[in-house]
């Protein structure tokens, strides 16, 4: 390997180099080039079966690649067996045995590993009160709630000291105000053990708001990797701007920076050099009764067809003069300073530079 190539590798804590899975005819993983830094937390997002998990699982050693390589700290582990491989995982089921007791639990990969009685119960001990379950030690997971259960078994996975640590989706059984709160603790808690981490999860909001990096794949294959700000703001492509929340959509052509969809709207963009596609604009970019400002060059008007009430947001569904349908999404508070109805009509107006092109 040359020279320079190893000390990337090494700089690295984790690397995937071209990993492929098949399953038969399907396409589990394509091609997959990765690169984790220490102390990194980077989530894989995408939709069912875009071959998140079986990446996972590939790092992990559960799945063997039918080609490409996993590096873990410039070793190469990419047949090794999960149990000599310095990760940890914890599944989205938690996989915790019922007829232990949560000391038990959290126990069981040390006893697997020969560690002495001492210092398990010194490991064990630390691990519980990392996730504030030390008082919860000689319950079962019967007796627990959901999110002790998760914590249960986060700290099986850290008693171990992995230099990586894995996660599938853990918080999915959560219910939504327990799921926020323990991605802030997960998240601290991660910072607070420099532990290098991959967390594949569906839920982009999930993946921004815990992640260094998000990785958005589809149908196998990496489609984006950036900052969470940089995948919501600036998608590459049709795909992922449609995952991340991109509602809007008008086919169409360009023609240096103007757009003009198929029903004849003309909308100023940013300079594209497709000559055909489509543009692409997120529901809380429009703005209702623009400001008389430059910057809202593009203004239309159309009629108000449905009101979606979600709590803090609600989404307006308008129909433009030309016949093109655009979401809309205010705030609540605003809203509630407004008299608007389905039926009215409404001025609405956004900025040449929150559009996206989406070249053909």
């Amino acid at each position: 390997m040359d020279s320079r190539r190893q000390i990337k590798v090494m700089s690295d804590k984790v690397v995937l180099e071209g990993l492929s899975k098949r399953f038969g005819r399907v396409i589990a993983a394509e091609d997959i080039h990765l690169n984790v830094k220490k102390s990194e937390l980077i989530s894989l997002l995408g939709p069912s079966g875009c071959g998140k998990t079986t990446t996972l699982r590939m790092i992990a050693g559960f799945i063997m690649p039918d080609e490409g390589r996993v590096l873990i700290e410039g070793e190469d582990v990419t047949y090794t067996t999960p149990d000599k491989r310095d990760t940890a995982m914890v599944f989205q089921s938690y996989a915790l045995f019922p007829h232990m007791t949560v000391f038990d639990n959290v126990a069981f990969g040390l006893r697997m590993r020969r560690v002495s009685k001492s210092d398990i119960v010194e490991r064990v001990k630390k691990a519980l009160t990392l996730v504030r379950l030390e008082s919860v030690s000689e319950r079962y997971p019967g007796q627990l709630s959901g999110g002790q259960r998760q914590r249960v078994a986060l700290s099986r996975a850290l008693v171990v000291n992995p230099s990586v640590l894995l996660l599938d989706e853990p918080l999915s059984n959560l219910d939504a105000k327990l799921r926020q709160e323990m991605q802030v603790e997960l998240r601290q808690l991660q910072r607070e053990l420099n532990l290098t981490s991959i967390y594949v999860t569906h839920d982009q909001e999930e993946a921004f708001s815990l992640s260094d990096r998000v990785v958005v794949l589809n149908e196998g294959r990496i489609q984006q990797i950036g900052p969470p700000k940089e995948v919501f703001e600036c998608p590459n492509s049709y795909f992922v701007a449609d995952f991340v929340g991109v509602r809007n959509f008008m086919d169409g052509t360009f023609e240096a920076d103007t757009f003009t969809s198929r029903s004849g709207l003309k909308v100023h963009c940013r300079g594209t050099s497709a000559s055909a596609g489509k543009l692409g604009l997120r529901p809380s970019k429009i703005v209702i009764d623009p400001p008389d400002d430059v910057r809202y060059i593009n203004q239309f008007h159309g009629t108000v067809e449905f009101l979606k009430y979600a709590g803090n947001t609600t989404e307006v569904l308008a129909r433009l003069r030309h016949g093109d349908r655009i979401v809309i999404e205010v705030s609540a508070g605003w809203l509630s300073d407004r008299s608007v109805q389905v039926g009215d009509d409404i001025a609405l107006g956004w900025r040449r530079e929150d559009t996206l092109a989406f070249p053909e």
